[in-house]
């Protein structure tokens, strides 16, 4: 037998063993609601500083508005129970073209990076959409 025939061999043998998967899974977060999200961070604005900002949030909701800013960054608001204080969160401009296809009043999950409080509007960056519900 040739030299190389035992490897060529050896790759053609059935795998004993399943493929090893390369799926990796998402890394957890923690899953809030945008009106409690708002809330805490009105009741104790220090303690969400600390629990939120810079953190991975799965936050659900339902839309307001959906507007783009003066950077044309596309901006999903979520609905709090203060009106005229709706939760932002900005879309990352990879997920941006799925703004099209969501519909103000629908609900929906994006996963973000807390990044704050401004103006009494609580701020989402680089947000991605999880799920939309009608």
């Amino acid at each position: 037998m040739a030299p190389g025939m035992w490897i060529r061999l050896f790759l053609d043998m059935p795998q004993a063993y399943p493929e090893i998967s390369t799926y990796q899974h998402p890394v957890p977060c923690a899953k809030i609601n945008a009106p409690t999200l708002h809330y805490n961070y009105k009741k104790d604005p220090p303690r969400a500083y600390d629990e939120y900002t810079g953190q991975l949030l799965q936050v659900s909701g339902r839309i307001t508005d959906i507007v783009q800013n003066a950077n044309a960054e596309a901006i999903v608001k979520l609905k709090t129970k203060e009106e005229l204080h709706p939760v932002q969160a900005i879309i990352n401009p990879d997920d941006i073209h799925i703004t099209k296809s969501v519909a103000v009043g629908n609900g929906i999950e994006v996963r973000c990076e807390g990044a704050g409080m401004i103006d009494e509007n609580v701020i989402l960056k680089n947000c991605t959409f999880v799920e939309q519900t009608p």
